[in-house]
């Protein structure tokens, strides 16, 4: 019977006998051994924050990726433009093949090169065909 919320009833009953087995024992003394690895400042600091700086290589091929995508998606608005739907942004073409985030995976670095290389001649294709933009704007 549940007879409300608080800390359990006392346990009655008889005591319960504990067998030494030769196992893993714990010094009988209140003192703490002063000898020996103790917790986690045993991990040495120079080694935990070489391990945090490790380049992370999923990281950087998300990166990448993502990066590809915005060159994409900036070369598909370029060619609407040119199409004639909508106004033609070269700036934002070539700001996006700056500074590119180095992938790891071999293929998926080719292939963002390739897009980097696509972007920065049509950039450059563009400040040439391009009449400068109106004073002021």
């Amino acid at each position: 019977m549940i007879r409300g919320v608080g800390a359990p009833p006392p346990v009655s009953g008889g005591t319960r006998q504990v067998r030494d087995t030769g196992g893993f024992r714990m010094p009988k003394s209140e003192s703490a051994p002063t000898t020996g690895v103790s917790g986690p400042a045993a991990v040495g600091t120079p080694s935990m924050l070489a391990l945090q700086e490790m380049p992370d290589p999923h990281l950087a091929d998300r990166e990448a990726r993502r990066r590809g995508q915005d060159i994409l998606a900036a070369l598909a608005a370029l060619q609407r433009a040119l199409l004639g739907a909508g106004p033609i942004d070269a700036e934002a073409l070539a700001r996006l093949a700056q500074d590119v985030p180095q992938a790891s995976d071999p293929a998926l670095r080719a292939a963002i090169s390739a897009l980097v290389l696509r972007a920065r001649i049509e950039a450059a294709r563009l400040e040439t065909t391009l009449p400068p933009p109106p004073q002021g704007a």
